[in-house]
């Protein structure tokens, strides 16, 4: 019973630790698309995610080149 009590204490922590961090990053402003936000879930894989960052930098500076 006590353990059951102590893990929702510390989900409650956990949600309320994220409720922050959330709140902090809506506050947070870019000038155009300089600011990202990337959230990967927990199954997902980190190694196709840098090759999409890297994909969307290469495409970026293509961009940027012919401005």
């Amino acid at each position: 019973m006590a353990s059951e009590s102590n893990a929702d204490d510390v989900m409650s922590m956990r949600r309320l630790q994220l409720r922050r961090v959330l709140r902090s990053l809506d506050e947070v402003k870019g000038v155009g698309t300089s600011l990202i936000s990337l959230m990967i879930p927990p199954s997902g894989s980190l190694q196709r995610v840098l090759t999409k960052l890297h994909d969307e930098l290469a495409l970026s500076e293509q961009i940027q080149s012919r401005v």
